[in-house]
């Protein structure tokens, strides 16, 4: 596993852990995906980073990722917000809303 990779995802994990203000958060690794899970009564999956690319994905369910909810890459997620449910752009220029699920924004990465 890439160290830089590693690294970052820590630090994803640390971010929302300080945003948040929960010690609760952890990661698992997984072949394709790594689970970003928050320990509260039950242990519920919140996030997939995509192993290849660092993308950071919902959950479907604690086994599957939802690819249609993008949430940045760990590269640029200290200019995302993690203090609500799901995370939210603040700074990063390069991502657009395209569609919403109730109170659920949903974005992508719109490359020039």
């Amino acid at each position: 596993m890439d160290e830089t990779y590693l690294d970052n995802l820590r630090k994803f994990v640390k971010l929302i852990r300080t945003e948040q203000n929960n010690d609760k958060w952890t990661f698992e690794f997984g072949r394709k995906y790594d689970k970003i899970r928050m320990f509260e009564s039950y242990s519920q999956v919140r996030y997939f980073v995509e192993r290849s690319t660092g993308n950071i994905y919902g959950a479907r369910s604690n086994t599957t990722p939802n690819l249609a909810w993008y949430f940045g890459n760990l590269n640029r997620c200290h200019l995302w917000s993690w203090k609500n449910f799901h995370g939210e752009p603040v700074n990063d220029k390069d991502i657009r809303m395209v569609s919403h699920y109730g109170p659920y924004l949903r974005y992508i990465l719109v490359e020039d």
